[in-house]
């Protein structure tokens, strides 16, 4: 059986690993200088992160918490990751357009177009955690619960993962809305089972 070994929920509010609540955000802030403060307070050595688009950011504190002081006990091939959003990088393709032609001479703007494309920030978190199984990023306006609990547990029964990281990063008008969740199999049933029903109750946690 495959369950719920660990899960992260980020918003606007605060952020809860498993059902506790690990931090109040600051609602006077911007999610970049707030995404710095909770950076900085885990004591991360990542330069990188500041380059990082808000997107990319919130997946990568988020994947943080989850991950922390874990061990992947497989291989680096048999982790997949699955990540699902509403509105893809528009935050960071509006930044890029503005900054790209809000003058008439066309100035390109390479560190940011690196990230005008959701996928990238799935890269950041594979190279950060060394994940290099199946992985797949979904667009739609919802998490489609049904159809990630179904695909990922196809990959699961075929022996193509061990082990697994998924859910849900959207981050748009500044808004944060992160669920990830790690994926284990569990011999006793400790934990919550990996299935359509508790993945759309942490994603109504998220909502809420």
């Amino acid at each position: 059986m495959f369950s719920i070994a660990k899960y992260v929920i980020l918003n606007s509010r605060n952020i809860i690993v498993d059902g506790e609540e690990f931090l109040k955000l600051d609602h006077s802030l911007e999610f970049k200088e707030q995404a710095k403060k909770i950076y900085q307070s885990l004591e991360i050595d990542y330069p990188k992160f500041y380059k990082m688009d808000n997107l990319s950011k919130a997946a990568f504190i988020s994947a943080e918490l989850l991950l922390n002081q874990h061990v992947f006990n497989c291989d680096q091939e048999k982790i997949g990751l699955f990540i699902s959003n509403k509105a893809s990088s528009l935050e960071t393709d509006e930044a890029y357009y503005t900054k790209t032609f809000e003058q008439d001479i066309f100035q390109a703007n390479p560190a940011l177009f690196v990230y005008t494309l959701p996928n990238i920030m799935m890269g950041e978190l594979c190279i950060r955690h060394k994940i290099k199984g199946e992985q797949s990023m979904w667009v739609s306006d919802n998490l489609n619960a049904n159809f990630v609990s179904k695909y990922v547990n196809l990959l699961f029964n075929d022996n193509l993962l061990e082990t697994a990281v998924i859910g849900w990063v959207d981050l748009y008008q500044d808004k944060p809305e992160t669920m990830l969740c790690l994926l284990e199999k569990k011999e006793e049933n400790k934990n919550l089972e990996f299935n359509e029903e508790n993945l759309m109750a942490l994603y109504q946690k998220l909502k809420g």
